[in-house]
């Protein structure tokens, strides 16, 4: 099925919790009679809905999602084309189709099973551009180069990041390097969850051992780059980068190889590939998120 119907509920909510989120994934698998783990379709669907700037997750640490506003956001690789982000009702939809048949674009959806339906427009930047003021949204021609400006180096977030202290009585959870996944209790050289109800906080230690609040996936690869652990992986025959499901690209970052590569990731056997990845992308992409350039080799 494609999951429309959950981006058309998602939007008409606007806001919500990540409870509410998961029932409506589930209701909605249930009503279609798949067969699939909930929780591994319900992350899927996050970065799906994440990386393509529909939907902002787990905002300041909390457990809540908010729907992001309706844009037509260019490509870096496709300047003829533009695609459909943040908030979408069929109404949208069917302003889309007619004004852009009208200005002789053409639409292009991608339906995969189990995808958030895709929509591209294909056409001149001026035909796109008058039909986005025609529907009343806005047209950004290169996203990619947009969203870049607002990007900061992982190790410059991690020298940058406030100084805490996480609150007694939280529970906590360490990531381990070695399984990938969070853990009870608190490990050295690591980043630390502190949960308490639906709120939950990430801590690392900076480069001159002050312990400092980051995100969730930025605290995990700033703690990788002092420790010299690779997360991420450039296949230069292949043209991906790979990552684990367990430490995905930060939002942003994962937006703009979005933008730039144009097409979505996929998930794997516990892998999110990101395909259509030139070396220059790659290199900058690795070195901005702390990781080692594709041409080098790291040396503890």
């Amino acid at each position: 099925m494609s999951w429309d119907t959950l981006l058309y509920w998602l939007t008409h909510q606007q806001e919500g919790s990540w409870i509410n989120f998961r029932k409506a994934v589930t209701e909605l698998a249930s009503f279609e009679d798949i067969d699939v783990d909930i929780s591994d379709l319900c992350r899927n669907l996050r970065f799906q809905l994440s990386e393509a700037s529909h939907i902002d997750f787990f905002i300041d640490g909390s457990q809540r999602w908010k729907v992001r506003p309706p844009i037509l956001a260019g490509l870096l690789n496709c300047p003829d084309t533009a695609v459909l982000c943040g908030g979408r009702t069929p109404k949208l939809l069917l302003q889309l189709c007619d004004v852009a048949a009208s200005l002789n674009c053409h639409i292009i959806s991608d339906t995969t099973c189990q995808k958030i339906a895709e929509i591209r427009v294909r056409g001149t930047e001026e035909g796109i551009r008058q039909i986005a003021a025609i529907i009343g949204i806005p047209f950004v021609p290169q996203q990619a180069k947009c969203l870049s400006q607002d990007l900061n180096p992982i190790l410059k977030q991690l020298e940058l990041a406030d100084e805490a202290t996480p609150l007694a009585g939280w529970s906590v959870q360490s990531f381990d390097w070695q399984s990938r996944k969070w853990v009870d209790g608190v490990l050295h050289h690591t980043v630390c969850e502190y949960s308490y109800y639906n709120t939950r906080h990430y801590f690392v230690h900076n480069q001159q051992g002050r312990l400092v609040r980051m995100p969730k996936y930025e605290a995990i690869y700033a703690a990788a780059a002092l420790r010299y652990i690779r997360l991420a992986v450039y296949n230069k025959t292949q043209y991906t980068l790979i990552t684990d499901v367990s430490s995905p690209l930060p939002e942003m970052y994962a937006r703009v190889v979005y933008f730039c590569a144009g097409r979505p990731s996929l998930i794997d056997q516990g892998q999110i590939v990101y395909k259509e990845i030139s070396p220059d992308l790659a290199g900058l992409l690795l070195v901005a998120i702390g990781q080692i350039h594709p041409g080098l080799r790291w040396v503890n």
